[in-house]
């Protein structure tokens, strides 16, 4: 009996320094992110489409972010994606489509979840999200998983963040309840 109430126990204490191992990771990433209010990176975005039938697509590009109201991916195949406040742009092949962000919840979601990372404001976004949060140490640098509470026509099932420890994003994973999914690399 005794054996089992320490096994217990052990288990417990485990479970709070973890939760808080968790939390200290969440709040250096926050805090170094904060101090991040521009910078431009070459990326590549790969999307995987839900339909099985179809190919991924790979596409490389220039990246800028300038604070939390302006994030700018241009293609090399021509191809734009802008956030200007609640302006969502996008030029695909030659068109373009704006989307009121403010007044758009599946494009609200999108804009909070890229911007939100980028600023390190990563329990804002669980929030915003209905997600369960989890960080950890993955060698030097950090993961924050986040994970849907429950299923959304308009939001994610799993965003999956990479960060260094000075609070940059090296990756970003967001998987759609549509089984779609687009995953993003900085290149150094």
């Amino acid at each position: 009996m005794i054996k089992h109430m320490l096994l217990c126990a052990m288990l417990f204490l485990t479970g709070i320094a973890t939760a808080q191992n968790s939390q200290d990771i969440l709040q250096r990433i926050e805090t170094e992110a904060a101090h991040k209010d521009a910078y431009s990176v070459r990326f590549t975005e790969v999307r995987t489409p839900a339909a099985k039938d179809r190919a991924k697509e790979k596409l490389e590009g220039q990246m800028e972010y300038k604070g939390e109201e302006y994030l700018s991916m241009d293609y090399a195949n021509g191809d734009l994606f802008r956030i200007e406040g609640n302006t969502m742009t996008f030029i695909r092949d030659g068109k373009t489509t704006r989307f009121d962000t403010a007044k758009n919840l599946m494009m609200g979601n999108l804009k909070a979840a890229l911007m939100l990372s980028f600023k390190g404001r990563l329990q804002d976004l669980a929030d915003k999200q209905d997600a369960a949060i989890e960080a950890a140490r993955d060698g030097a640098n950090y993961v924050v998983t986040l994970t849907a509470r429950k299923k959304s026509p308009r939001g994610y099932s799993l965003i999956r963040i990479h960060y260094s420890p000075s609070g940059d994003i090296l990756d970003m994973q967001m998987d759609e309840f549509s089984g779609a999914s687009t995953f993003y690399a900085i290149k150094g």
